[in-house]
């Protein structure tokens, strides 16, 4: 193992190769050589600075425990790509926890609608017909919904969250618009 004086005269790779074989201080040049840069990177995933620090950490946490480490030519870049399919991974996790836990549901009483259409009884008759069409969708499209519209996430973070691509996550937006459309004509 190289001396920590040697290590900060090393390149990337050499580091990386130093990290390899057990070498903590390598490690610790690499992190604070790419911090800012790994931070400023991750917000552009998600503002949320704590969620961006704790990915970083995990990262080179997991770095140094995976003792099948392979040789890696573009250091920098092989940090981004992995920080990045980490925030994502977290993102993609809250998410679906936050649909699992608040199973997406437009409860809206009558009342209410009578209070937002109060003479315009076409309006709430329609607003009614959409209501019990979107209580008979399964949670899948209520999620897909509720994602794009709610949320207003783009297709390819559907797709991330879905563990589907984005054609298809647009192709099932379309799908439960269609179905929408055709149960409200028939009711």
């Amino acid at each position: 193992m190289a001396t920590k004086d040697s290590l900060y005269q090393q390149n990337d790779a050499s580091l990386w190769n130093e990290i390899r074989i057990g070498n903590k201080q390598a490690l610790g040049i690499l992190y604070g050589r790419y911090f800012d840069s790994l931070f400023s990177y991750g917000l552009m995933y998600t503002k949320k600075t704590e969620t961006v620090e704790d990915c970083i950490q995990d990262l080179f946490i997991s770095i140094f425990e995976n003792k099948s480490i392979k040789p890696v030519c573009y250091v920098q870049a092989y940090l981004l790509r992995s920080l990045r399919n980490r925030i994502l991974a977290d993102i993609n996790n809250n998410i679906t926890e936050e649909l699992k836990e608040q199973a997406f549901d437009l409860a809206i009483e009558e009342d209410v609608l009578q209070h937002i259409f109060p003479h315009d009884d076409e309006s709430l008759y329609l607003s009614k017909k959409i209501m019990n069409a979107f209580h008979s969708l399964n949670e899948n499209q209520k999620n897909i919904l509720y994602l794009r519209y709610v949320k207003e996430l783009s297709y390819n973070e559907i797709a991330e969250i879905l563990d589907i691509n984005p054609q298809s996550a647009q192709n099932t937006l379309s799908r439960t618009l269609i179905k929408l459309r055709d149960i409200v004509k028939k009711i």
